[in-house]
């Protein structure tokens, strides 16, 4: 029989946790373990201890992060674990909320400098330029999409922009290509 309490231990949430120690020199090993840890959408709790949610696939990214880590002659484990309580797995939650929040707020920031030079007479350099750059925070926007594990509503008001910022950058080159 599974009871409010039962039911409480069934949700908990699993997380994997990757604990390493690397030699001090070439301190490029750090920023590589770093690189991949952020393109995984790990989170630090403390220094060279990072976490990710349980899945199939992050699991396996961990794993392949600690195997780097022992080829680099440093030490790795990996562990599968639960917080001991709801409220645990909620500060972790929010942890990863507030990185997807600080990330989706810095690129924002960079669209409105974009939004900023659309004007409907814009040169058409200043419309090649707002289009590269408008194609560096989209692609940003994505990869960030794939590591944030706890969306949020900034990263959705992000797409929401940059799809708008995307389609009246489509019609200043409509226009420009009729006064020709």
């Amino acid at each position: 029989m599974v009871t409010s309490s039962n039911r409480a231990a069934v949700m908990k949430r699993e997380w994997v946790i990757l604990v390493y120690k690397i030699p001090p020199q070439p301190t490029r090993l750090r920023a590589q373990v770093w690189r991949h840890l952020q393109r995984v959408g790990a989170i630090y709790l403390q220094d060279s201890i990072s976490i990710v949610p349980a899945t199939s696939e992050l699991t396996e990214n961990m794993q392949w992060i600690a195997d780097e880590i022992r080829e680099m002659g440093g030490e790795a484990l990996v562990f599968r674990a639960t917080a001991t309580s709801p409220k645990e797995d909620g500060q972790i939650e929010r942890l990863f909320s507030g990185v997807s929040r600080t990330e989706s707020g810095k690129l924002l920031e960079a669209l409105r400098g974009v939004e900023g030079r659309l004007r409907k007479s814009a040169p058409p350099q200043v419309l090649a330029e707002a289009e590269d750059e408008l194609r560096r925070i989209r692609q940003a926007a994505l990869k960030l999409r794939l590591r944030s594990h706890f969306p949020v509503a900034e990263e959705e008001a992000l797409h929401k922009r940059l799809r708008a910022a995307r389609d009246r950058l489509d019609r200043h080159a409509l226009r420009a290509l009729r006064r020709r």
